[in-house]
């Protein structure tokens, strides 16, 4: 999971990587494959072939305004992180309980996965049923690695639907912007 909680760190991350990137076209190699934000910087620089380098005010604007753009995409992403944190404590809390403990947690985790999660997600009718056969302990396992995997999945299925959102409108504002200055440049 790619730590959101420290926004003025990643933006001076994305601040360096948009640098690298324009330099030689390539991404830190500190940078995770899966990160949204910047697949996301990818892409614009690549989709915008004018913003060469040649002209470094164009460059310098489209940076600014993508890591604006990131500022309040990152607050929105560390807010759903520690939500998502909080949630990771408690199955890690329940995951290492003595079973007389998992007993009192239990309501609450049958509460907290029937509130967040489809039984397609953590299928917690099945990991029931199994408790009357199986061990309990590979049951509880399995159940909490499902729950956590599912728990990082609808983090990064909300990150990437944010940021498709809100990609939509930055990306509109950006072309009314260059539109602009298009006008005031033949005037």
């Amino acid at each position: 999971m790619i730590d959101y909680t420290d926004v003025d760190a990643k933006l001076e991350e994305y601040s360096e990587a948009f640098d690298l990137y324009m330099e030689c076209g390539e991404m830190p190699p500190s940078m995770p494959p899966d990160d949204c934000l910047a697949g996301y910087m990818q892409e614009v620089i690549d989709n915008n072939p004018q913003i060469d380098g040649s002209d470094p005010t164009w460059v310098a604007v489209l940076k600014d305004d993508l890591i604006s753009f990131f500022t309040v995409l990152l607050e929105q992403f560390s807010a759903l992180q520690l939500e998502a944190m909080k949630e990771i404590a408690l199955i890690a809390k329940f995951n290492e309980s003595p079973i007389e403990k998992k007993r009192m947690m239990w309501q609450e985790v049958c509460n907290t996965i029937e509130a967040g999660y489809s039984k397609y997600d953590v299928n917690l009718p099945g990991y029931t049923a199994q408790f009357k056969t199986d061990d309990k302990d590979a049951v509880f396992l399995a159940l909490t690695s499902d729950w956590e995997n599912a728990c990082k999945a609808k983090l990064d299925r909300k990150k990437r639907q944010m940021l498709n959102c809100a990609k939509i409108q930055f990306e509109q504002l950006s072309r009314e912007a260059v539109h602009g200055i298009m006008r005031i440049k033949r005037w």
